[in-house]
């Protein structure tokens, strides 16, 4: 990152995983990602694209209204994060428990082996299990008492500015020669 000449960070490229890059772009390239999975049948696909033609965010008119409804009925039972696989159950936030005990220590042992083998999205859990281990945090250089622990999606933090697209600043960084890896 820069500041006129002087420059504030050593970056070298980013990573981003899952990004939200543009609200409007990503929203509506899951009708058409849904239908190409076979998830969304021809016949209602079609539908949607002539009543909607693309703009599946905000329904402009009945006939895409009611496209969309059938395919948000399509779409019930669907992991949304894995499409093809079964809808996972919620795993407990390590938010909820505040400092583990020798005890627990065996307990979350077989959670992460539990929930390891139920499906995919429990690496969310595992995510969080492994971020909050004292041994990761100082290897982080987190320094005890500054972070009470680490969440993977922290809804409760102060946001004042929202953005929308970060398609901009994605390509003002490649501009500028640094390296991005953006993946889905």
């Amino acid at each position: 990152i820069e500041v006129g000449d002087e420059r504030l960070t050593n970056l070298k490229g980013i990573i981003a995983g899952n990004p939200l890059t543009d609200r409007t772009t990503d929203f509506n390239a899951r009708i058409p990602f849904l239908h190409g999975m076979g998830i969304i049948p021809d016949e209602i696909y079609e539908a949607a694209r002539e009543g909607c033609g693309g703009e599946y965010r905000w329904p402009s008119n009945s006939h895409c209204a009611n496209s969309l409804q059938d395919i948000q009925e399509c779409m019930r039972g669907l992991n949304d994060v894995h499409v093809l696989e079964k809808i996972c159950p919620e795993y407990p936030s390590l938010a909820l428990h505040k400092q583990p005990t020798s005890q627990d220590h065996g307990r979350r042992r077989l959670t992460e082996s539990a929930v390891s083998s139920l499906c995919r999205n429990a690496t969310y859990f595992l995510s969080e299990l492994w971020t909050n281990e004292e041994s990761v945090r100082e290897s982080l250089g987190i320094h005890k008492e500054t972070v009470p622990s680490w969440l993977r999606c922290d809804f409760n933090l102060p946001y004042t500015y929202e953005i929308n697209s970060t398609v901009d600043d994605h390509l003002a960084l490649i501009t500028k020669g640094y390296r991005a890896m953006i993946y889905r």
